[in-house]
């Protein structure tokens, strides 16, 4: 639920309690104002009543008049009541309510409300010692119907208020949430690469302006701490750039003299032979690792302009081939189905091209190994499984990253960082799961790019 969606709500929440705490009190107070005004009319009734006249001459309702109250007398027994008058009109006289001896104390007392058919308001006063004690009884069915007027009145009300306080709510969260979508929006533009955007200024001294000013300083230091490490980025991939290409001439020299000398071998000693055949093979992996250093740092240069397609099943299949010539006693199941994806052809075959080597480092000679390639929807996967001693699972998030996690010969190291870099450079993920031949997984999800 969105939060001016959930401030709606609260406003509307607000005014309905409102309302309706509101309307119960007008509501009581109003019926409490109509029963002490109906108890001042019974006691005025019973003071001004003229028992003996109305009991000698009891006379009836006058035509069209309506009689607010019924007057009637309590009898010596104090039990029973007479009636002198009733309530009403002529046409439809409203008699005393029925009192039991209970009421007849309790309304002597203060006045009371008894129910006979309808509702009575009763209130019993004697005139004084020796006199008349009477009784006044105003039928509440006309009060009744008017607080049920009011009642229906302040729901309707109520009802008004609260959808038009929910309108103004939402009207005015929208008009106050306007800078914060604008605000939504801009840093959307900005985490796209549009860094040179900023956020719109919001009225000064308001939550939203001093918000606004605080994340436009926030995003000039990003900024500039981006361009820092962009710049570093660069001068770190010309300097491996450059560093291995100047440290590939002199392995260059050193093997070629060394390839001389040991084909020289009738004139060196046995150490002499063994020594230079330790320069040659560690001159050997030298190469290749500037070859790799090379390959990573091609593999992390920002590409440019359009992209090729590349037939990513030819070049799992020319893996596999590799794989097979490599290591003639493995058994290869390939399930390639076809796929393209937009990239660089030698830094995806580089890709491939690792994975194959890892295999061949990290699993027993002549065991199974699979290779497969799908797609799913706009995405490209290709499934490397082997049934080698796989990775525990505690070590796979670094080895993926192309981080060593022990310094031992046989870490993943290089290797690894090739294969995760190349899959970034091409909008991807490089994952390392467990595989169903026993092994280790390495899946790599790559966009089609189509």
């Amino acid at each position: 639920m969105s939060l001016r969606l959930r401030l709606t709500l609260l406003t509307t929440v607000i005014v309905v309690l409102t309302t309706t705490a509101l309307g119960t009190a007008i509501y009581l107070a109003t019926s409490r104002i109509q029963l002490d005004r109906i108890d001042a009319r019974l006691y005025s009734d019973i003071s001004e009543a003229r028992v003996r006249s109305l009991q000698d001459n009891p006379r009836p309702p006058q035509d069209g008049v309506y009689v607010d109250t019924a007057l009637g007398r309590v009898n010596r027994d104090g039990v029973t009541v007479t009636q002198l008058r009733a309530a009403g009109t002529l046409e439809n006289p409203i008699p005393l309510p029925a009192l039991t001896t209970e009421d007849i104390a309790a309304a002597t007392a203060a006045p009371i409300t008894v129910n006979d058919g309808i509702d009575f308001r009763v209130a019993i006063r004697s005139h004084g010692s020796g006199l008349a004690t009477v009784v006044a009884a105003a039928p509440l069915n006309v009060l009744q119907e008017n607080l049920a007027q009011l009642a229906r009145a302040i729901v309707l009300f109520g009802l008004g208020f609260a959808v038009i306080g929910a309108l103004a709510a939402w009207i005015t969260v929208r008009r106050a949430f306007r800078p914060m979508d604008a605000m939504v929006g801009t840093a959307s533009a900005i985490a796209a690469g549009d860094t040179e955007l900023r956020l719109p200024a919001a009225r000064p001294g308001t939550e939203i302006g001093d918000l606004t000013q605080a994340m436009n300083v926030m995003i000039d230091s990003l900024a500039a701490a981006v361009a820092r490490v962009e710049r570093s980025e660069d001068q770190l991939r010309a300097f491996l750039s450059d560093a291995s290409h100047e440290i590939r001439t002199p392995l260059t020299v050193i093997r070629g003299y060394a390839e001389l000398l040991v084909r020289q071998g009738s004139a060196l000693s046995e150490s002499e032979r063994q020594s230079l055949g330790r320069i040659e093979s560690e001159s050997q992996r030298l190469d290749r690792l500037v070859t790799r250093l090379l390959a990573l740092e091609r593999s992390t240069t920002p590409q440019r302009g359009p992209q090729a397609r590349v037939d990513i099943a030819a070049l799992v299949r020319e893996s596999a081939g590799d794989l097979a010539t490599l290591d003639p006693e493995r058994e290869i199941s390939a399930d390639v189905s076809p796929a393209s994806v937009a990239g660089d052809t030698d830094a995806l075959r580089q890709l491939l091209a690792n994975g194959v080597q890892n295999i061949l480092r990290h699993t027993p000679t002549g065991s199974p190994v699979s290779l497969a390639v799908g797609t799913t929807g706009s995405r490209v996967i290709v499934c490397l499984d082997d049934a080698g001693p796989g990775i525990p699972a505690g070590r796979r998030e670094s080895i993926a990253a192309g981080r060593r996690t022990s310094s031992s010969a046989d870490g993943f190291g290089l290797g690894m960082a090739i294969m995760e870099a190349v899959t970034v450079q091409h909008g991807g993920e490089l994952s390392l799961l467990d595989s169903p031949l026993g092994g280790l997984r390495v899946r790599i999800d790559l966009p089609s790019g189509s």
